[in-house]
This record gives structure tokens, sequence and C-alpha cells, in this order.
């Protein structure tokens, strides 16, 4: 989570390792947000998580429930079967809460390691969200992530020029070894 200027930025990732995690992206997103970690107890957690709810749509007990309970202190009456939708409408609603605060964006990287629930849970968002929002989501070709309306840009492959240059900034104006070049290409 970070502001730039006036606009809230949001970003969660999905990775290679978590490709069978439901919701990874979304569990990443709220653990950058709410700054989540990993040696946090259950109790901290707990905490944060409302914390981020209070944050975004006060008094809603209803998404402090389904964070809870994705991030696994899911208490035994719960109805897993509904829980997607129930997510689904909390996190629209955070997103919008948020939103209407400041203009957002929402970025996911890396979409192409997603799984089904979190790629449902992107499209409700674009969707159902009505507050200023941008949704910029990356996946690598042949994925698609099935929303509407949808602007895309693809990007080639970096010529070695480009490459080169890249690397030069990097290195504070310095020639990159040609071996570099030829690893990075």
């Amino acid at each position: 989570h970070r502001r730039l200027e006036d606009v809230t930025w949001l970003e969660g990732r999905a990775y290679a390792f978590a490709q069978g995690t439901p919701y990874a992206p979304v569990i990443d997103l709220l653990t950058r947000v709410g700054g989540i970690d990993e040696r946090d107890d259950a109790d901290a957690v707990r905490d944060k998580l409302d914390s981020l709810a209070e944050a975004a749509v006060p008094g809603d007990d209803e998404a402090k429930l389904v964070l809870r309970v994705l991030f696994g202190q899911a208490p035994d009456e719960i109805d897993l079967e509904a829980f997607s939708e129930r997510l689904n409408a909390a996190v629209v609603r955070m997103i919008d809460g948020t939103a209407r605060r400041a203009p957002t964006v929402l970025c996911f990287q890396d979409l192409h390691w997603t799984d089904p629930s979190s790629a449902s849970l992107i499209r409700s968002i674009a969707a159902d969200a009505t507050s200023p929002l941008v949704l910029v989501c990356n996946y690598r070709p042949g994925f698609q992530i099935g929303i509407e309306d949808v602007r895309a840009l693809e990007l080639g492959e970096l010529s070695k020029r480009q490459v080169t240059e890249q690397l030069a900034t990097l290195l504070d104006g310095e020639a990159p070894p040609q071996s570099l070049i030829d690893l990075v290409l």
C-alpha cells in the first residue's frame, strides 16, 4: 500500500508456488496493506485484519469476519460453501470504501499464476466496484482474466539495445558486461 500524491495504490501478487492456494493474490494484497508479518501471532493478525476492514468500511462486521476466515481464523459456524460470494461482496465494499476517500489503483501482478477463485474475485471487483478505481492486471500471453471492456497493452520482448540501456541505467551509467546482457536477453 503506498500513496502517490492523491492516489492510493494497492498491490497484490500471484506466485508460482501459490498457484493452488485460493485467493493467494488477495491474501498477498491484504498482507501488504495491513502490515501483516509472518511472525505475527493469530491475535495480531486478527487485529490487523479488523483494522483494515474498519478503515475501509467502518462498522462492517461481515467484512471483518470474511477476512478472518480468509486468513484461516474461521469460526465453526461459517458456511464455507457461501464463503466466496461473501468474500467477493466484502472485498468490493472495502475497495469502494477506500476509493471513495481517494482515487485508487488496484494492481494485481503475475495473474498467469492465479487460481480460479482469485480470478473470479477480480472479475467481481471489475464488475461491481462503483467508486473511482483503476484496475491493473498483468499476466503472460495466453492467460485470460475474463473481464469485459478491457484495454490491453501487450508488451513484446526488449531489443538488445533496450536491455543494454536499462542495465546501464541500473549500473549508474556504467556499460554492462556482455555476459550480463546475454543473460538478461
